[in-house]
């Protein structure tokens, strides 16, 4: 069996650097060919697409070459978050009399 297409679906859109709204692929999986001609398809993950998945997968032909020249991805630079706590309660005391929940 040998590897002839990647599975990919378009999971949303970023800026490159020049400010041109691109698309963002997936790889969720792969196509093989069997000696006898016939075709196995491989799913490596199921996509989780905002707004949901429509149900397209598009078959890219497959080049060991396009990845043995390939530059890892780099990292997005991301602000940093803030994360807010609720106000600590005090589980030493009871709770209020008026309390709907009963336990």
């Amino acid at each position: 069996m040998k590897k002839t297409h990647n599975l990919s679906v378009k999971n949303g859109t970023y800026k490159d650097q020049t400010g041109a709204e691109k698309g963002r692929w997936l790889n969720i999986g792969s196509i093989f060919e069997r000696d006898d001609g016939t075709l196995s398809i491989k799913f490596d993950c199921m996509p989780i697409v905002e707004g949901g998945w429509n149900g397209w997968v598009n078959a890219f032909p497959y080049s060991p070459e396009d990845y043995q020249n390939r530059q890892p991805a780099q990292p997005q630079q991301r602000p940093p978050r803030t994360v807010s706590s609720p106000p600590r309660q005090n589980y030493n005391q009871p709770p209020p009399a008026d309390d709907d929940i009963p336990f």
